[in-house]
């Protein structure tokens, strides 16, 4: 399947959208926070210019199978991000921007990356964290698909995206991969350092669905070209869907849980991302089993005694369970049940970055 940007290239309007996109950056609403600065010789809470900065790329692996495939995800890791979750497994790309300065690239430099994925045979490119950089990567690409380029585009984001961006990216992006961290904003202020996160990332997922759907299409060797992916990784409230549009909702969670069912999810059940500090749960609700909780805590907890000073527990994932599942923590850190030999990963973020 061609992507939908080529459409827009041979039509001539995909020019028209990056230039749209390009003029935001003058009085930033690029991203939730508008912070109104002109990136062109200014920066604002995501300390990123009008240049693309970029922490890595690779042939990764570790994205959903749908994603990665057998040749892996054409995945770019976009430095800083407008986010400040404290629980970011990524934050020494995420939140620190010090390490970025004086390291932006040319558009040409970025469209130079994604032919080279492509060249080394990745099923897309897969851009993670882009929300505060999105005019940049949409002249990237357009640039790439003027040499050739023809992989779909992953919007893997935080969710913490502007519906008018979006907007903009419908016929650009195949496949959206976006986070639902909260459905309480008090719980986002804390962690994620925004008051308003649950509106925005509704309101972004909803236009996600308008333009995908919740139908998959894939390409022949079983990996996702065109679709929603989400992620409800952290749900802090009983609805966290509350707000969108009653049929979106609906479809939008069946759409989850069919990806759970055939298996095209890492994560086949709960997923959450618990916060602890000095050994105090901040919040945590699991999605689907609520008669477990109890249990979660209560190892989390656990764990989080043994270690000396705050840490962070990123990544917090039960594949199986119920309220009699056996599950203990091993001397790892890792909760272990019988017959699973690894029910969850575990990240400590070091003391010095749990900031509160």
């Amino acid at each position: 399947m061609t992507p939908s940007y080529v459409a827009l290239l041979e039509s001539g309007e995909f020019e028209d959208r990056v230039r749209h996109l390009e003029s935001m950056l003058a009085d930033c609403t690029v991203c939730p926070h508008e912070c109104r600065v002109d990136r062109r010789s200014a920066v604002g809470i995501c300390a990123t210019g009008s240049n693309p900065v970029v922490a890595s790329c690779t042939s990764h692996f570790g994205e959903e199978p749908v994603i990665s495939g057998h040749h892996g995800s054409g995945t770019v890791f976009f430095a800083n991000c407008n986010l400040r979750c404290v629980f970011c497994q990524n934050h020494e790309i995420s939140q620190r921007p010090h390490h970025y300065h004086d390291t932006a690239i040319t558009t040409d430099e970025l469209a130079d990356v994604f032919l080279d994925l492509q060249r080394q045979g990745c099923h897309n490119i897969n851009w993670v964290s882009p929300s505060h950089q999105v005019p940049q990567l949409v002249r990237s690409l357009h640039r790439a698909a003027c040499r050739g380029l023809r992989l779909p585009v992953v919007y893997n984001s935080n969710g913490f995206d502007a519906v008018e961006v979006l907007r903009l990216l419908e016929g650009v992006v195949d496949i959206y991969m976006p986070d639902l961290k909260y459905a309480d904003s008090d719980s986002g202020l804390t962690c994620s350092r925004v008051a308003d996160y649950p509106q925005h990332a509704r309101s972004a997922l909803e236009e996600m669905f308008r333009q995908v759907g919740d139908t998959w299409t894939k390409a022949p060797d079983g990996t996702l070209v065109r679709g929603l992916l989400w992620n409800p990784q952290v749900l802090l409230a009983d609805e966290p869907l509350a707000g969108l549009d009653e049929d979106a909702a609906v479809r939008c969670f069946d759409l989850l849980l069919q990806q759970v069912v055939k298996g095209d999810l890492t994560i086949p059940g709960v997923n959450c991302t618990p916060l602890v500090a000095a050994g105090k749960v901040i919040d945590i609700v699991p999605l689907f089993h609520r008669e477990i909780e109890q249990t979660m805590l209560n190892l989390i907890v656990q764990f989080s005694n043994t270690i000396s000073g705050p840490v962070c527990i990123a990544s917090f994932c039960l594949l199986v369970g119920g309220p009699d599942t056996e599950i203990c923590v091993d001397p790892g850190g890792n909760f272990t049940s019988p017959g699973k030999t690894h029910l969850v990963d575990i990240t400590v973020v070091p003391e010095d970055f749990i900031v509160f």
